[in-house]
């Protein structure tokens, strides 16, 4: 279950991810197909219009809300016999639709700039992280599972030794350490699925944590 539209380079172009992966290739891979998985689901295929209720943000900027991972995942827990789910979320990755400044929603190239420091940059990323952990505990009260791994796929670089966001191969801490939480989940059934629920996702700023 994946928002990351680079399963398309990966899993279909045996891990030709272009430029993006310079200076390694596909020779530097070896990945699986999708015919491995007993269930693909690439959410980033799904088009949603910007007044869609799966969508979040203002004028400046939308995308899919992380409610619709979760969705889709608990559909998938319930429905599908599989051994094990992988479920991909895009946050905290940007933009960050929660932010009110154009500039923040997209901050890279304005931290870069001067625009916005970092600081301000820092709270809108943890904003943006606390919205999709907000969703991680939806998903594990509503499927079953005895062992759990929260983790993530990189880190991010805000300016250190001139980085910015992720490179692929850097060897910057902020970007190589990720978190490694291993935790259960059961279906408490909560949640009901089909789309007629959408209407109550939140769309307002999480409250920030002291």
């Amino acid at each position: 279950m994946t928002g990351n539209g680079y399963t398309e380079r990966v899993l279909d172009n045996g891990g030709d991810t272009g430029h993006a992966a310079m200076p390694f290739g596909p020779s530097e891979y070896d990945v699986v197909s999708p015919e491995d998985f007993g269930y693909l689901e690439e959410l980033w295929r799904v088009e949603f219009d910007d007044s869609a209720e799966w969508m979040v943000g203002s004028e400046d900027g939308t995308r899919v809300h992380p409610r619709y991972t979760t969705d889709r995942a608990i559909a998938a827990g319930r429905n599908r016999s599989t051994d094990r789910l992988v479920v991909h979320y895009m946050y905290p990755h940007d933009p960050y639709p929660l932010a009110d400044d154009p500039d923040l929603q997209e901050p890279f190239d304005a931290l870069r700039a001067g625009r916005v420091d970092r600081d301000e940059t820092w709270d809108e990323y943890l904003q943006n992280l606390r919205f999709v952990l907000d969703e991680v505990e939806v998903l594990l009260d509503n499927v079953d599972a005895d062992n759990v791994v929260i983790t993530a796929d990189h880190g991010e670089a805000f300016g250190e030794y001139s980085f910015y966001r992720h490179v692929i191969g850097c060897p910057l801490p902020c970007m190589r350490t990720v978190p490694w939480a291993e935790t259960t989940a059961a279906d408490t059934g909560n949640m009901n699925l089909v789309l007629q629920h959408h209407s109550r996702l939140p769309k307002r700023r999480p409250p920030k944590s002291d």
